[in-house]
């Protein structure tokens, strides 16, 4: 069958085999892409957990991690982590604020934030300090549910049955014109049939069945001349 043919426009024995060949490409490409997506899964459950942030956990991600932990108090901030923002370090009788040892479990150094004029700021290095532990928390976080996932089993998806259906519009198409004459006596003159003759013989040779996928809804085929509206039904198993 030419590789051109599409089902809107090949005979009804093109159509279905067109449409076997196509369920069997399905079921192979969505079984090869499940193999790739769990040798993926699998080969990202085997980094650690740094590695595992440096590769799949993005800025923007972080940036909602610290929304949440530490919502800002203006407009212009949408968290309290940023060059400059006000910092308070924990001292006798003094809660850290933004709690950061309390929310990520890191301590931040003197070099982490500066002191101007009685108030302390964060600075560059406090900020990217912040922002690698928010990275890091949620790498565990999805890290750990990845391994879990795959100690219980990962489940797959199979095709072990099925049923197609199709709608189409069925036409009776005249592909070639052959000319016969009537068998004579041997005196010459025509021979009669004995039966009535239903169809011509050898017409049936002359007509191919056309199939076009047929849309109830569609303008164009109210307009199409068909024979008849019909259904395909291809029930399917597969065998490993």
């Amino acid at each position: 069958m030419p590789a051109t043919l599409e089902p809107v426009q090949v005979g009804f024995s093109e159509f279905v085999a067109k449409l076997i060949a196509e369920v069997l490409n399905a079921l192979v490409s969505s079984q090869l892409a499940q193999e790739k997506d769990l040798g993926d899964l699998g080969a990202a459950a085997a980094m650690t957990p740094e590695e595992f942030a440096e590769r799949f956990i993005g800025e923007d991600q972080i940036d909602q991690e610290l929304r949440l932990l530490f919502p800002g108090d203006s407009d212009a901030h949408s968290s309290a982590i940023y060059v400059g923002a006000p910092y308070l370090p924990k001292a006798e009788g003094v809660d850290e604020s933004p709690a950061v040892f309390l929310e990520l479990g890191i301590l931040l150094h003197p070099g982490d934030y500066t002191k101007r004029k009685g108030s302390y700021r964060l600075s560059s290095s406090g900020v990217k300090r912040i922002r690698n532990a928010a990275r890091l928390k949620l790498s565990r976080a999805n890290h750990n549910s990845l391994q879990e996932l795959f100690r219980r089993g990962v489940p797959k998806v199979v095709a072990d049955g099925g049923r197609i259906n199709a709608k189409l519009t069925y036409e009776l198409v005249e592909v070639e014109t052959a000319k016969k004459s009537s068998p004579k006596s041997a005196g010459g003159s025509s021979q009669r049939a004995s039966l009535p003759i239903l169809m011509p013989s050898g017409v049936l040779s002359n007509l191919r069945l056309m199939v076009r996928q047929a849309d109830e809804r569609a303008p164009h085929t109210q307009n199409l001349r068909v024979n008849v509206f019909g259904e395909v039904e291809l029930t399917f198993k597969t065998i490993l």
